[in-house]
This record gives C-alpha cells, sequence and structure tokens, in this order.
C-alpha cells in the first residue's frame, strides 16, 4: 500500500499535479486520484450494460446466420426423390404424405424457394 501512496503523489521524483493526471467527469470538473476509482466502476457498470443488450440480440455472426436463412433456397433431393432442406436435409415435402410444402424448414428454419 505504501507503494500506491508513493505513486500517488509523486511521479518520478515530481510533485503529483491532480490537472495532468485528473479524469474529466461528465460536468467536465476534474476528478481527484480517490474518485478515479469511482468513476472507473461507474464506466465499467454502463459498458457491461451495453454488452448485455448485443448478448440479447445475438452475436454478428449468429445475426449473419440467421439472415442467411431468411434467404429462400431451393430444396435438394435425397436418394429416396424427397424435396430436402439444403441447409440440413430435413425433409420439405413428400408426396407420399399428402404433399404438404413447407415454406420453412422444420428443423433448422431455412426459408425454402419453390420457385424453379
Amino acid at each position: 500500500m505504501d507503494f500506491m501512496n508513493e505513486r500517488i503523489t509523486e511521479d518520478a521524483g515530481e510533485e503529483f499535479a491532480p490537472s495532468r493526471y485528473g479524469l474529466k467527469s461528465k460536468n467536465d470538473s476534474i476528478v481527484k486520484p480517490y474518485g478515479t476509482y469511482e468513476l472507473f466502476f461507474e464506466i465499467t457498470f454502463q459498458v457491461l450494460q451495453k454488452l448485455g443488450a448485443y448478448e440479447d440480440i445475438g452475436t454478428p455472426e449468429e445475426c449473419r446466420k440467421a439472415m442467411e436463412r431468411q434467404r429462400g433456397k431451393n430444396p435438394v433431393k435425397d436418394e429416396y426423390n424427397h424435396d430436402c432442406c439444403p441447409t440440413c436435409g430435413w425433409v420439405v415435402y413428400q408426396e407420399e404424405y399428402g404433399g404438404r410444402y413447407l415454406l420453412h424448414c422444420e428443423n433448422c428454419g431455412q426459408a425454402i424457394d419453390w420457385d424453379n
């Protein structure tokens, strides 16, 4: 703790000057060194709150994948001649089961484009 006191009051033999090392707060007043920790925790708390908002909507990579799944892709045929999702292979149309065309894959959510 003595090291901290020396570091706060002196810097390489020079006397500590608050205006030189102080931080500006929101109202443009100089924050004294003892208030720096409080300012640090306040800023850290605000940053963590903003990062929490990004966790709610997902990472940029997750958002990119979700946008890609919204673009319709043509179904592909499997070895039994069923129309399947091009992303995961889930059957999206089977004529023998009533012939319902799915607009989105039930397994992964990929949009299916039947216009071909």
